[in-house]
């Protein structure tokens, strides 16, 4: 058998006369007797291949030798594992895309919530803006009712005292309700800056 290797760093380390090797395609087109083209994996020498084996045969159809021709794909097998590194990164990134998609739409989900939730705070704040409105005309009202009765009071003289401790109780009722309306307007001015 003659060997001629076509690269240095993909020798068969097969010299003329070196018996063929087990599960090589020179080995298995000569027990077949026909011709075997097949990819040879690297634990037969060391480095993948692709190989052509075609018998020779003598006058008597006895197969006598094998021409052989190879193409190492070491280089092709590398760049089929980083296809295949690349292939697996990228259905890590559409993983972590649609993740990424699932968490935004969730996110606009608790937005759209937390707005309806600021809305309808804000519709409350004015709500107790316009009742506060109305309690400080019934302060205002009470406050004028309170005047009047200590001006009828004084009116009548002393049979009216009694009316006068009345009048001034009013008075202190109003003035107390139009302290409490002001800070809760105060309050209700703070909540409205916030939304």
């Amino acid at each position: 058998m003659s060997y001629i290797c076509s690269r240095k760093n993909h020798d068969h380390n097969l010299k003329s006369g070196t018996s063929h090797v087990k599960g090589s395609v020179a080995y298995e087109a000569l027990i077949n007797k026909r011709k075997i083209v097949r990819k040879v994996e690297a634990d037969v020498f060391g480095f993948p291949y692709i190989a052509i084996g075609q018998p020779i045969f003598d006058d008597n159809g006895i197969a006598t030798g094998c021409v052989v021709f190879t193409e190492a794909t070491d280089k092709q097998d590398l760049l089929l594992d980083l296809a295949e590194n690349l292939h697996a990164t990228m259905q890590q990134m559409l993983s972590i895309t649609e993740i990424i998609s699932d968490s935004s739409l969730k996110l606009e989900e608790v937005t759209k919530d937390l707005d309806m939730v600021t809305n309808n705070s804000m519709k409350s704040v004015e709500e107790t803006g316009e009742i506060l409105e109305f309690i400080q005309g019934i302060s205002n009202k009470t406050n004028i009712l309170g005047l009047n009765a200590a001006i009828e009071a004084a009116r009548i003289g002393q049979d009216g005292g009694g009316f006068a401790v009345v009048a001034e109780e009013i008075r202190k009722l109003a003035n107390t309700t139009k302290d409490y309306v002001v800070n809760a307007n105060l309050v209700i001015g703070e909540l409205k800056k916030i939304y």
